[in-house]
C-alpha cells in the first residue's frame, strides 16, 4: 500500500464525516458514495469563496450533504445540501443576531450531471 494511501484509511473510518477541505461537487460526489449516505467538510473553492465575500467573513462555511431518496435513472439520488458557519452569528437590522444557515435540494447522478428527467423522480 502506498504511504499516500495510509493517509486515507482515518477518513475512510470515519465514513460519515470527513472533516476536510471540499469543492462542493466533490462533496457532492463524496455523499453519494458514502455508505451512509452523508458527508460533513469544509467547503472550498469558488462557491465558498463568493459565499465568505457575500457575508464578509474570513470563517470556514461547512457543507453537509445527505441523501434524500434514489432516482428512477440508476446511480442517480435526491440530495440535501446544507451550508452554515458553526458559532457564527451575523447582526440584523432589528440589533439581534442569526447564524448564517441555507440550503437547497438537487437531484444529480454518478457523473455530476442531474438525471436525464429531474421531473417528478
Amino acid at each position: 500500500m502506498a504511504p499516500r494511501s495510509l493517509l486515507l484509511i482515518p477518513f475512510l473510518a470515519l465514513g460519515q464525516y470527513a472533516h476536510a477541505q471540499t469543492e462542493l461537487r466533490d462533496a457532492l460526489m463524496a455523499a453519494m458514495n458514502a455508505e451512509s449516505g452523508q458527508v460533513e467538510t469544509i467547503l472550498t473553492g469558488p462557491m465558498a469563496e463568493a459565499a465568505r465575500a457575500g457575508l464578509q467573513t474570513t470563517d470556514d462555511i461547512v457543507v453537509r450533504i445527505s441523501t434524500v431518496s434514489a432516482l428512477r435513472q440508476a446511480g442517480c439520488k435526491r440530495m440535501d445540501v446544507l451550508l452554515y458557519i458553526p458559532d457564527k452569528k451575523f447582526p440584523t437590522t432589528d440589533g439581534g443576531s442569526h447564524e448564517f444557515r441555507t440550503g437547497f435540494q438537487l437531484n444529480v447522478c454518478p457523473d455530476g450531471r442531474p438525471p436525464e428527467s429531474s421531473h417528478g423522480d
